[in-house]
């Protein structure tokens, strides 16, 4: 099969233009057929080489139907090989759909950075970006934020893309006693993290907001991130010191005045605040924001692996769509899920988290360093996400709860 389809991959060397390097296809027919060199080589192009191929894999759309005609297993194992080459080069689960490519080395995209002269986008997750099973969240993010076009557009021109696996993320396998298995992810949250070229952080969105809102903040924390590198450095953390403490502000004043419109009053202070913003407080609030919708690509993508999905609009698609929460957490009775819509975790992580990191931040601007993000990720876990990396049971198994079950029996620790 791939003898055929790498003749139809030479073919298109000789209509190789400026735009695209000579060892492009040449590469993919070696990466292709298995060599892990050829995918060496080709993730060593960057993104440069990543839109080289992914302009390629277009290209030859229509030549598997020419070939062997459409959907027959030839055809399926071509288009296989071809995502899961676009996600080694990439290094992102479903790179097709986004055509982002990010490194996994933050020493490398730091060097890349100050070489474009960009802002670093930098995601600390659980679990792997390019792995099935990372975080709800991740997953979210790669099909429904990062193949909408704008967002794909912003990500691609004006920033520099990292990620970090924080640690692996917990999972859950329910064996229902006839061979059916239902397995899921359990827990999990993740931070993106707008950075200096040199490792400063200067904003950070935690968990998933929809399309629009992550857009916005996308486009305000690359003009702070801007206007903060171009200040000496020791004027920095000073300057992003100032900005958390007027969003603190402005967020405090914010939510306590949609609290309002929900018919809820509130003394304007983090602690009361949090008090008043209960599970139906939320729903209230996600409400009033009305449905949050995704982009084609992306309905495409989720009906691509959830049959039947594609044929419902993308209006519809988020209020049908399940939150993070429930998602992770809906298997374990003693963990009380957050049922609803996107609309309801992006309530959750614009008001009350991000309000709390910034409080956590203010506390200690120097954990904005570029030398202390990683004390700053065990902070942001632990005190807002409360999963601290340092549990080896990431607070799914605390003491003061009573299981009925021997501790021998309820965990395990590896040998």
């Amino acid at each position: 099969m791939f003898t055929l389809l790498a003749l139809a991959l030479f073919g298109l060397v000789a209509s190789t233009g400026p735009e695209r390097a000579p060892e492009v296809p040449t590469l993919a027919v070696a990466a292709i057929a298995g060599d892990q060199d050829a995918v060496a080589s080709l993730r060593a192009l960057g993104q440069p080489g990543l839109d080289q191929l992914v302009k390629l894999r277009r290209e030859l759309s229509s030549v598997p139907p020419l070939f062997f005609g459409p959907q027959t297993p030839a055809v399926k194992a071509w288009e296989a090989a071809w995502e899961a080459l676009l996600d080694n080069v990439a290094r992102q689960r479903y790179a097709s759909a986004s055509g982002l490519y990010w490194y996994t080395d933050f020493e490398a995209a730091k060097a890349e950075a100050r070489l474009q002269k960009k802002p670093i986008l930098s995601l600390r997750l659980l679990g792997a970006l390019d792995s099935d099973f990372s975080c709800a969240n991740s997953r979210f993010f790669r099909t429904i934020l990062y193949p909408d076009p704008a967002i794909a557009q912003a990500l691609h021109d004006g920033w520099i893309l990292h990620w970090e696996s924080v640690r692996e993320v917990p999972k859950i396998t329910i064996d229902f006693g006839d061979g059916r298995v239902l397995r899921r992810t359990i827990t999990g949250n993740s931070l993106h993290y707008a950075m200096t070229a040199d490792g400063e952080v200067t904003e950070i969105m935690p968990g998933m907001v929809g399309p629009t809102t992550f857009l916005t903040w996308l486009t305000a924390a690359r003009e702070l991130t801007h206007e903060v590198a171009a200040l000496p450095p020791a004027t920095r953390i000073a300057r992003i010191a100032a900005h958390l403490a007027n969003d603190y502000d402005v967020r405090l004043t914010a939510w306590r005045a949609a609290l309002r419109q929900v018919g809820i009053r509130s003394r304007r202070d983090y602690g009361s605040l949090v008090a008043a913003t209960d599970a139906k407080a939320l729903d209230q609030l996600a409400a009033l924001k009305g449905p949050v919708t995704v982009s084609a690509e992306a309905t495409r993508l989720i009906g691509a692996l959830m049959p039947g999905w594609s044929a419902r609009s993308a209006e519809l698609a988020m209020p049908l769509a399940v939150t993070k929460s429930r998602t992770e957490v809906g298997l374990l009775r003693q963990v009380s899920p957050v049922e609803g819509t996107l609309a309801k975790d992006e309530v959750q992580n614009e008001l009350v988290l991000k309000t709390h990191i910034a409080q956590l931040m203010l506390d200690n601007p120097e954990r904005l360093s570029g030398d202390r993000v990683v004390e700053l990720t065990q902070v942001i876990y632990a005190a807002a996400f409360l999963t601290p990396l340092d549990d080896p049971w990431m607070g799914l198994a605390p003491e003061d709860i009573f299981t009925g079950l021997p501790p021998e029996l309820e965990k395990t620790a590896a040998q």
